[in-house]
């Protein structure tokens, strides 16, 4: 169940009009609430983990958490979340963690979500918020969730009986946002400290109202789920954040500083065919491939990675190519054959390439050139 394939009769269902929400759960995950278990007036004060909740008094109504089945009677989920609703830019609901965490093994900030249906909250259309991060040492930098995935808008059914209860589902679907999002080097950006984080905030700054469903926010392993390496709608989350929420702490304003950083390269030895080569390895720190699509690609110039993976410590892509690329060339990356073609504002240069000491090499390794 990755998506890469969809039953005719799924297709065809609601005359066509349907969206998948693919949901799916880390092998290794440090849950920071589950949200279950602390159904009442006040239990969504405290968190799984011991940690406390709050909203600083700044939603119209307190969070409600409880089995879905209780407080959204549109939910097809057997689970327990939270139902919020807010009313204002400056909304917000924040998880304090019980002590500071360390993170640096994690991959991703998880979270299950959907959009309420019947409720003139949300837009219409897609939801959008943001999530930060805090270190002990005070560091926040705020990530846009449209960034890397959608909140869609519940399907209307066109076998609705007339006059009846809506039969729409307010379907949550899981987000994981890359760690690497809040710690890239951005000048006049804070980076936040993966080692101590205190804090996990969502922000409801981007869309001016909503009410939404959210379960289980987590860290959650580097590894993606099997046979996956991409998500829907593959973004670059760096030339996001200099142009959205400048009014957020955390994000810059101005003009971009970050064209520099968009990529990095450098030669490494990897064994192809039983043979040691020297490869080009173009790093994209700032890109995200997660599950449950078809195979990306990256590609400068004229010239295709021949093969594209998470980088190291599973953070970022990481293209390989058996020739440096050409100098000058646009760096574009993305699914071909889904049309999702997206480029890099800053071209390659093979200047910055670091490149080994050819005289220190082993024996018996070679490369192309």
């Amino acid at each position: 169940m990755k998506g890469d394939w969809i039953p005719a009769s799924v297709q065809a269902a609601n005359e066509g009009d349907m969206t998948l929400c693919i949901q799916y759960r880390g092998l290794d995950e440090d849950i920071v609430d589950a949200m279950i278990g602390n159904p009442g007036a006040d239990g969504w004060q405290t968190s799984t983990n011991g940690g406390t909740v709050t909203d600083d008094g700044t939603l119209p109504a307190d969070p409600t958490e409880d089995w879905l089945h209780q407080i959204d009677p549109n939910s097809p989920h057997e689970t327990g979340a939270f139902r919020l609703r807010w009313n204002g830019t400056g909304d917000r609901l924040v998880f304090s963690l019980p002590g500071p965490l360390d993170v640096e093994d994690f991959g991703y900030v998880s979270f299950r979500v959907g959009q309420v249906v019947d409720t003139d909250a949300n837009p219409g259309g897609a939801q959008d918020f943001y999530v930060g991060l805090r270190d002990q040492g005070g560091a926040t930098r705020q990530v846009r969730v449209g960034a890397f995935a959608e909140i869609p808008a519940p399907v209307p059914r066109t076998d609705n009986p007339p006059d009846q209860i809506n039969i729409a589902k307010s379907a949550m679907r899981t987000i994981r946002l890359p760690l690497t999002a809040f710690t890239i080097d951005i000048d006049g950006m804070p980076t936040v400290n993966l080692g101590a984080v205190v804090e996990v905030a969502f922000r409801f700054a981007e869309v001016a109202s909503g009410e939404i469903v959210l379960d289980t926010v987590a860290f959650a392993d580097t590894a993606l789920p099997p046979g996956g390496v991409v998500s829907p709608g593959v973004q670059d989350f760096t030339s996001e954040l200099t142009t959205n929420g400048s009014a957020l702490p955390g994000l810059p304003t101005g003009p971009s500083a970050i064209e520099d950083l968009l990529w990095e390269a450098r030669e490494v030895v990897r064994q192809i065919d039983g043979a040691m080569r020297v490869l080009t390895r173009v790093l994209l720190p700032g890109i995200v491939f997660e599950a449950r699509a078809l195979a990306p690609f990256v590609r400068i110039g004229d010239r295709a990675a021949i093969w594209v993976a998470p980088g190291p410590n599973g953070k970022g892509v990481a293209a390989y190519f058996d020739v440096a690329p050409p100098d000058g060339a646009t760096i574009d990356y993305g699914f071909a054959d889904r049309g999702q073609v997206r480029r890099l504002r800053r071209t390659f240069d093979q200047a910055r390439i670091e490149r080994l000491d050819r005289q220190k090499l082993p024996p018996g390794v070679t490369w192309r050139t």
